[in-house]
């Protein structure tokens, strides 16, 4: 029983670590990353919750002095996830659910895309500049007087 026992350990430790480095080291799962860009267009289907918003990506390379623009269209299901995030000046972030009426064109946002079809929003995060901090006006509006 006892020559039984040290061969069946043995192999059963191989399995275990064979079956870790299968995948191989650092090929695992990708996880899904917000993709960060503005609202160029928010269309809402009618009587119900679901929709498609368009973002405008600004990726700028290393090495370059432009910015590479690319366009992106995410479908809007009523399982998406909406919520406003602020960062205070601590750095600590606020986050409070919203619904899909709160993007608006021109807001920043952060949408993550759901695993497996990458063109559905699993997410979306209307980010909000700092807290205390003036927000910028909106190009063309008339600045104050001081």
């Amino acid at each position: 029983m006892r020559l039984l026992s040290i061969p069946l350990a043995l192999i059963f430790a191989l399995a275990v670590v064979a079956d870790t480095n299968a995948v191989g080291p650092g090929k695992g799962k990708k996880k899904n990353h917000a993709i960060r860009g503005k609202v160029e267009a928010v269309t809402k289907d009618k009587d119900k919750d679901s929709g498609t918003i368009s973002v405008v990506i600004h990726h700028k390379k290393k090495g370059t002095t432009t910015a590479e623009v690319k366009h992106e269209k995410f479908k809007v299901t009523p399982d998406t996830i909406f919520e406003t995030a602020q960062r205070d000046s601590t750095g600590k972030v606020t986050r409070t659910p919203a619904k899909f009426a709160d993007v608006k064109v021109g807001e920043h946002v952060a949408v993550v895309p759901m695993e497996g079809a990458p063109e559905v929003a699993q997410r979306v995060e209307i980010l909000m500049g700092k807290k205390g901090k003036p927000t910028a006006p909106a190009p063309g509006a008339v600045k104050p007087i001081k």
